[in-house]
């Protein structure tokens, strides 16, 4: 009897025994099998991110190639009828100078020249908002329109660079210094000089030199200042944003015809229509500029008329839009050529008007003595501009002859 019982503690003791050493082997298993699926998972992921990887550069890679002029050698170029060469190109974006047309055409022929292009956003000074924005905004935006001109993200050797920005001076060490290394986000601040340091090294990812950059391109296009204020002036009550930013528009600025709208002070000042048209003189004159800041002054007329004289390559005429492309096309053929092939979308006109009938003739005529004065810079640096427009076109025409 006693000896059974033994017998029985013995097998119990065993019994558990080996129970524990089958949890030990089922807890063993169950890590192992986890470790291996959390490995697995791991191996996952970075498989994922690897391909990630490798699709992000292959987006990257040019599949087009150039096709006709592809490059222009130095000794052969002409900054007076062309052909001109350069890797970067801006095209500054006036509002209503059909500036959305001639985008769509950049991006057309972009597939046939095989050149980047890179959308900087707007400056909010540039289009239409309710409040002035401030001098330390206005140093991030032209930092990150640096960071776009020094390091642009494709893998073409030439760059279109455009936005609704005013002039930047680039041959400013100020401004082409002012900007964050593309390597910066990956290193912690007091690596970040290691970082730059190899990829200027190893990868040639270094920005490029005074040299280079004083051989930036600007190009863009003006409009008649009347045209341009009328058209703007429909447009955000007709065509803008959302039909709701729309009405919220209406309500706060009234809903008048252009020209009543002239005729009546308190409109033009509710408005601002004295300073969006001087639109294109402050494009010119340009940013972090003491004589660009509203109100423009002579001096800020000055200061556009010698940027528009001495730091664009060429303006065109939305008035001359045709001829402008044929003449894009002859000084920078690596970016223009085969413009003709691309159909243009450019809508004329003046859109469909809101508010009050058209007045009479006599109503117009007093409403242009008012906008003579209003859109006074516009109109005198669209005179330096056309005028330069004629005799480079005719000049150059001459030769081709």
């Amino acid at each position: 009897m006693i000896r059974s019982r033994r017998n029985r503690d013995v097998d119990r003791h065993l019994s558990r025994d080996n129970q524990c050493q089958l949890n030990k082997s089922h807890t063993f298993n169950h890590t192992f099998r986890k470790t291996i699926l959390k490995f697995n998972n791991k191996r996952v992921a970075l498989l994922f991110l690897f391909s990630i990887v490798i699709l992000l550069c292959l987006a990257q890679l040019s599949f087009t190639h150039c096709t006709g002029v592809c490059f222009v050698a130095e000794d052969a170029m002409s900054s007076s009828c062309g052909p001109w060469d350069s890797n970067r190109l801006l095209y500054m974006r006036i509002p209503k100078t059909g500036s959305t047309s001639f985008v769509r055409l950049i991006k057309s022929l972009s597939e046939t020249k095989a050149f980047g292009f890179i959308d900087v956003g707007e400056w909010k000074d540039a289009v239409k908002q309710f409040e002035m924005t401030t001098m330390s905004r206005e140093a991030g935006f032209i930092k990150t329109v640096a960071n776009y001109f020094l390091f642009p993200s494709h893998s073409y050797n030439r760059t279109l660079i455009y936005g609704h920005f005013f002039f930047i001076n680039w041959t400013n060490p100020n401004t082409t210094m002012n900007y964050l290394h593309p390597t910066a986000r990956f290193f912690p601040p007091p690596l970040a000089p290691f970082g730059r340091h190899v990829a200027e090294r190893y990868f040639g990812l270094r920005a490029p030199g005074p040299t280079e950059i004083s051989k930036a391109v600007y190009i863009s296009m003006v409009r008649n200042p009347r045209e341009r204020i009328e058209s703007m002036y429909y447009y955000e009550r007709t065509s803008a944003f959302t039909p709701q930013w729309r009405s919220n528009f209406v309500k706060r600025f009234g809903n008048k015809s252009f020209t009543s709208c002239l005729l009546n002070p308190d409109c033009v000042k509710k408005n601002d229509l004295r300073r969006w048209c001087s639109l294109q003189t402050q494009f010119f004159c340009g940013m972090k500029h003491k004589d660009c800041r509203h109100p423009l002054t002579d001096a800020s007329l000055q200061r556009a008329i010698r940027n528009l004289k001495e730091r664009f390559l060429f303006v065109g005429l939305l008035e001359r839009l045709n001829d402008s492309l044929t003449m894009f096309s002859r000084l920078l053929p690596t970016y223009f050529e085969g413009w003709r092939n691309i159909p243009l979308s450019h809508a004329k006109g003046r859109g469909t008007r809101s508010g009050e009938e058209a007045q009479p003739s006599t109503r117009e005529k007093l409403a242009s003595e008012v906008l003579k004065d209003v859109c006074l810079y516009d109109n005198t640096l669209y005179r330096e501009a056309k005028e330069l427009f004629e005799m480079r076109f005719r000049s150059c025409n001459q030769i081709s002859g």
